[in-house]
């Protein structure tokens, strides 16, 4: 048997559009075991959580490593464990589930849990690597596919940096999100971006948060996405707040990230929870840090 344990992430961060991403104190937890007998059997710990087999992802990371292999399918009893990551709101659970049936399936087959050959797999199923590198790898990674291959680099951060996330109780279609962008984007819009990836690459490794207001700056999906999001106007209030370093929509949303120093955390989510109260929608008001160390995993027996 084998426990697999794979952090939440975020993507894009502002300019970033689907090639860089971070890893959360936020963790999706599944236990696998080989079975004698065929077919598959799914437990779950918590019951309101759960889906239909056709549609959990863990299977489908499952049974990608039994093609990627071109190997006949292995009976196993799987249990999700812990699903800690709200589904559809920016936070990399869709990228998570893939991971960790990656995972088991290479354990499953008896090969070896090599980190590039999951992320390889899992980033082929979710279609981009920015929420996956930083779930198997931890940290910020910046993250590309060419030709099949995912190539990524770790960014360090300079400083401790306090996230907070702004979590409703509503969630974002990626589909969607992405409909809602342009086709073609102007060579000014290019620019911005490329300008303002650069501000934030620099400020993350600099230590000058003080800049992170510009460098997540975006014109090519936060334009767009921010007014599918319930009380954007209130989101923008607090991107202005006195103790935000800088803000932006956690991947496709429907999630809202505020970055602070964390000394201020405690003000900073107070005050948010004052402004969010103005809202029809609920919100979960969550602090969080970033994971260092990726997915991980334990063979129990």
């Amino acid at each position: 048997m084998i426990h697999i344990k794979v952090p939440a992430s975020t993507a894009n961060l502002g300019p970033g559009f689907d090639t860089l991403g971070l890893a959360f104190n936020l963790y999706h937890e599944i236990l696998v075991e080989k079975m004698e007998e065929p077919p598959f059997q799914v437990k779950w710990t918590d019951p309101s959580q759960k889906i239909e087999d056709e549609n959990n992802y863990v299977i489908r990371g499952i049974n990608a490593v039994f093609a990627f292999y071109e190997s006949e399918p292995i009976a196993y009893c799987l249990t999700m464990k812990s699903c800690k990551i709200p589904a559809s709101r920016g936070l990399g659970s869709s990228a998570a589930a893939f991971v960790s049936g990656v995972v088991a399936g290479l354990y499953l087959l008896n090969q070896a849990l090599e980190k590039e050959i999951i992320v390889k797999i899992a980033s082929d199923l979710e279609g981009h690597p920015d929420n996956v590198a930083p779930s198997v790898l931890g940290g910020m990674v910046a993250a590309c596919m060419v030709d099949e291959k995912v190539l990524h680099q770790p960014i360090l951060l300079e400083r401790p940096l306090q996230f907070i996330a702004l979590i409703p109780d509503y969630q974002m279609s990626t589909f969607e999100a992405r409909e809602a962008m342009p086709k073609h984007y102007s060579k000014e819009e290019v620019v911005f971006n490329l300008s303002r990836l650069s501000i934030l690459l620099t400020a993350f490794q600099n230590g000058s948060y003080e800049l992170l207001k510009y460098g997540t700056q975006d014109k090519l999906h936060q334009p767009y996405r921010l007014p599918l999001m319930p009380s954007s106007d209130l989101l923008n209030t607090l991107s202005s707040h006195s103790k935000v370093f800088g803000s932006f929509v956690s991947g496709a949303g429907s999630t809202y990230m505020l970055m602070c120093d964390p000394k201020d955390r405690e003000e900073l989510s107070d005050d948010a929870a004052k402004v969010l109260a103005e809202s029809k929608t609920k919100w979960l008001i969550l602090p969080l840090e970033v994971d260092t160390k990726g997915t991980v995993w334990e063979v129990l027996s």
